[in-house]
């Protein structure tokens, strides 16, 4: 599993507005448990973001989406036992995704597959 990793932080006045740069790791861990009367699911998992080189306004977040650009490598695993009476499978979940974010929309590639984002709306759809 992964561990929490470090963060920092570079903030070089780029321009007029204020603008902030980022290139750090954020790491989540966690787990999830479902249980029914006949059967047990759990996953554990970990995520690692690698934010590089994201852009952005300081100060007035008003239109925030329109002002942000960079890109996100992430790291999902996860490990998703099923337990059912005598019954005991598990699966292995590995995924890369990769972000670019840039003139409002993002392009969202999970393990080669490629999604387009709008950054203002959250909505995601096949390219």
């Amino acid at each position: 599993m992964l561990y929490a990793g470090c963060c920092k932080r570079a903030s070089p006045r780029l321009s007029g507005w204020g603008t902030f740069f980022s290139h750090a790791v954020h790491s989540r861990a966690g787990a999830h448990t479902l249980t029914t009367d006949n059967a047990v699911r759990t996953l554990d998992y970990g995520l690692a973001v690698d934010v590089f080189d994201l852009v952005g306004p300081r100060g007035s977040r008003r239109d925030l989406s329109q002002k942000i650009s960079g890109t996100l490598y992430d790291a999902y695993e996860a490990k998703a036992p099923f337990e059912r009476g005598h019954l005991y499978r598990e699966r292995d979940i590995d995924r890369a995704v990769t972000i670019i974010i840039e003139d409002d929309e993002s392009t969202i590639t999970v393990n080669g597959e490629p999604f387009a984002g709008n950054v203002q709306t959250g909505n995601v759809g096949a390219s």
